[in-house]
């Protein structure tokens, strides 16, 4: 018999965190993570324009889950494409880790250090700055 690349208890609980999610999506207790993916997306911008030669001027996070990436210099391409893929790839690439390996409580850390870093740094509203040191302080 093949063996899955996958147990099948952490199969079922991945599949019963997303069903979680889907069911509380409009409550109090998802916002915090709709809020981090609002993050995670503007960092993205913010990275691509550091590859691509520009730089973060500041970035925002509103509570209506909106945000900006204010950049200067870059590909324009490339910064623009970033937010969404930058997600994607953000929220993966933390599953995977937290999920196929045994260091979660590390990849919580340097997660939480990384977000602190980057909400006293370039996070430029207060609601923002409050959400991103708050956020990383839990996950630290």
């Amino acid at each position: 018999m093949k063996k899955l690349p996958i147990e099948i208890p952490k199969l079922l609980s991945l599949l019963g965190i997303v069903f979680l999610v889907i069911l509380f999506w409009n409550t109090v207790f998802i916002f915090p993570l709709k809020l981090l993916v609002v993050l995670l997306h503007e960092i993205s911008h913010g990275l691509a324009a550091i590859l691509t030669g520009g730089k973060i001027v500041s970035i925002e996070v509103n509570m209506n889950q909106g945000g900006l990436a204010t950049t200067i210099g870059g590909n324009r391409f490339f910064i623009i494409s970033a937010g969404y893929l930058g997600s994607m790839i953000w929220g993966g690439t933390i599953m995977v880790l937290a999920s196929r390996f045994s260091f979660d409580r590390q990849v919580a850390m340097v997660l939480g250090v990384g977000l602190a870093l980057v909400g006293l740094i370039y996070v430029a509203n207060f609601s923002g700055k409050a959400f991103t040191i708050a956020f990383s302080t839990l996950l630290i």
